[in-house]
């Protein structure tokens, strides 16, 4: 009986440590057009490509490229990814994608994504790059990454690492296997970035597309990789599925992490916790980190954002799923998760515990 209870909770940690897709119970007006927005989406994949041309859980040496445009209904609540697994979405209630179309080659994903971000925005040329997490399917990382970009208002083109995670709840060695895979892949991809043209890359690793993310910046910066550190505007790393022993590790082999690099995370991310407390020996995870001081000497900002109202995801991804935190983060002048890090920091933000730790910073957001 406690085996089988074990069992229960573990599914349930895993499946949110995953592809954390939320499915909405509710909904409320958010448009009044009722015609659905249309997010574009720009991929690079280490994905194999399946007969049909769809990417698979599959691992791929070779980077693939697509540009996808996702539907997003027009009701529906800030930080909800509405979808359903039976029959066909209704793109008036459900993330559909509207289109889709493969990109030749690195040239041409290049010119994309530049063009994009000329285009659509006013200001310096930049592209948000997200890597998802573990046990997530290709069409959840574009839902996941378009939810992402619809909600916070970041004035960036959106591109998608997606890396090849199988898919299944008790593949977690295997995505860790596939993390290892896929580093060679984010370097390229992020090395084609630099060299577009685009004036500012933000790099965010999310779950345990965090481990990718760390993983491949100490790989570049032990190669050198000067065009890419010269244009990276930040690093950002949602709720962290990485043991706080390794990430210091490879910290402390880069010689210095790049800057800025912020970390949102919870003490009290129920996911993370769980699985700590599960697997890995009650050992803390980077996102529930229990005490700041664990970090202490290293260059970065830690936000830590168990005061904000709980989502669906049990404290985590709560940047990016929580109404009030969305809405904080586009009342600035200009949204944009490093330069709300880089508020806080300063004190900017009523209410927030700021406390200094050598160079590393800690803050605990207020009540949201």
């Amino acid at each position: 009986m406690v085996r089988l209870l074990l069992l229960a909770v573990l599914v349930v940690v895993v499946s949110t440590l995953g592809g954390c897709t939320s499915l909405a119970s509710f909904a409320r007006p958010v448009s009044a057009s009722g015609v659905p927005v249309v997010q574009p989406i720009f991929v690079a994949s280490a994905r194999k490509l399946e007969p049909d041309g769809s990417y698979g859980p599959g691992r791929s040496a070779e980077l693939s490229y697509a540009a996808y445009e996702i539907g997003i209904p027009p009701s529906r609540r800030p930080g909800m990814v509405a979808r359903s697994s039976i029959g066909k979405p209704n793109p008036s209630t459900e993330f559909t994608i509207v289109e889709e179309s493969r990109l030749a080659d690195a040239g041409a994903f290049k010119q994309a994504v530049l063009t994009h971000s000329r285009k659509q925005y006013d200001g310096p040329e930049e592209a948000l790059v997200y890597v998802h997490g573990f046990n997530t399917s290709f069409e959840d990382s574009l839902f996941q990454l378009a939810q992402v970009g619809n909600d916070l208002e970041i004035p960036a083109a959106k591109v998608l690492f997606a890396w090849p995670s199988e898919d299944e709840l008790f593949a977690y060695i295997h995505d860790l296997d596939s993390v290892a895979f896929a580093r060679d892949a984010l370097e390229r991809t992020l090395e084609q970035l630099a060299n577009s043209g685009v004036k500012r890359i933000v790099l965010v690793g999310y779950s345990m597309g965090a481990t990718l993310v760390v993983e491949t910046l100490r790989q570049m910066k032990l190669s050198g990789s000067p065009r890419f550190f010269g244009k990276l505007g930040g690093v950002v790393l949602l709720s962290p599925d990485m043991d706080v022993d390794l990430f210091r590790n490879e910290a402390a082999r880069m010689g210095t992490l790049p800057r800025p690099f912020v970390i949102y995370g919870s003490r009290n991310d129920t996911a993370l916790n769980l699985f700590s407390s599960l697997l890995t020996k009650d050992k803390p995870r980077l996102g529930s980190l229990p005490d700041p001081r664990l970090l202490e000497g290293l260059d970065l900002t830690y936000i830590d954002v168990r005061n904000v109202s709980r989502t669906p995801q049990i404290g985590h991804l709560v940047v990016a799923t929580s109404p009030s935190m969305i809405a904080a983060i586009n009342d600035m002048p200009k949204a944009d998760l490093v330069l709300y890090a880089q508020n806080a920091k300063a004190g900017k933000i009523p209410g927030a515990i700021v406390e200094r730790f050598g160079s590393m910073t800690s803050i605990v957001l207020p009540k949201q």
